[in-house]
């Protein structure tokens, strides 16, 4: 795994509940750091395993053919709580491009009962429907429901 920990950052700021983010420059390409948030079911663990499973994720994806995003595993090691296993997503902004969140998309649906940050299947698939940034189906195309119920991304 890379070690992230001495790259040089960018002062750019992502949006997202899902622990915290930073900007850094590793061969001369932007990335996105994203770091494990605490474990909240469980205080006896430090923190979750959430970057694993998004490179996975990413990775199986990729397998399969699904356009994703470039994706990385790293560390990156802080004086208050230590190494902590890391996962980079290249940023593919640019000048006029700009990455926004979905919370941000959802609150754009005024009939929403839940804000931004609803997890309901139901609400989560009107807004592919009622909201105008993306055409719906390209938006629908690149989600799919798993057995579980839960969604699953090719794109962010």
């Amino acid at each position: 795994m890379i070690d992230f920990t001495g790259l040089p950052k960018k002062n750019k700021s992502y949006g997202g509940a899902n622990g915290s983010k930073i900007a850094v420059i590793y061969e001369g390409e932007q990335y996105m750091l994203k770091f494990p948030p605490h474990a909240p079911k469980n205080d006896d663990m430090s923190y979750s395993n959430s970057c694993i499973s998004e490179y996975l994720g990413c990775k199986i994806f990729e397998c399969v053919g699904i356009p994703v995003q470039e994706t990385m595993l790293g560390t990156y090691m802080t004086e208050k709580s230590g190494e902590k296993v890391v996962v980079a997503c290249k940023d593919f902004t640019s000048v006029g491009i700009v990455l926004q969140d979905f919370a941000s998309l959802k609150n754009q649906i005024i009939d929403s009962e839940r804000n931004g940050y609803g997890t309901e299947l139901s609400d989560i698939v009107s807004v592919f429907q009622e909201q105008t940034a993306v055409e719906p189906e390209e938006l629908s195309g690149r989600f799919a429901i798993g057995r579980s119920g839960g969604l699953c991304h090719g794109w962010t």
